[in-house]
């Protein structure tokens, strides 16, 4: 146990030195520099984007008015 604690110890104060005395670490560039701009790929998403948009509004409309149909079918108003 002695002996594993005197390793530790030793292993420990040797990775001390060497953090204190590394050279500067070169940190990686930032993200905004490595982001790839596609214009393309961007006009694409945008314009698929637009049309499931565009999607969900028809088949809520269509919700809305098979609803209004329903009640007018069920309980008899008549617009």
């Amino acid at each position: 146990m002695q002996s594993r604690t005197a390793q530790l110890r030793t292993d420990l104060h040797s990775l001390s030195e060497r953090l204190s005395t590394a050279s500067t670490i070169v940190p990686p560039p930032p993200a905004s520099t490595r982001v790839v701009h596609r214009p393309f790929l961007t006009l694409v998403q945008s314009r698929w984007n637009q049309e499931v948009a565009s999607i969900f509004s028809a088949v809520a409309k269509w919700e809305q008015h098979a609803s209004e149909w329903g009640r007018k079918l069920l309980y008899g108003e008549r617009s």
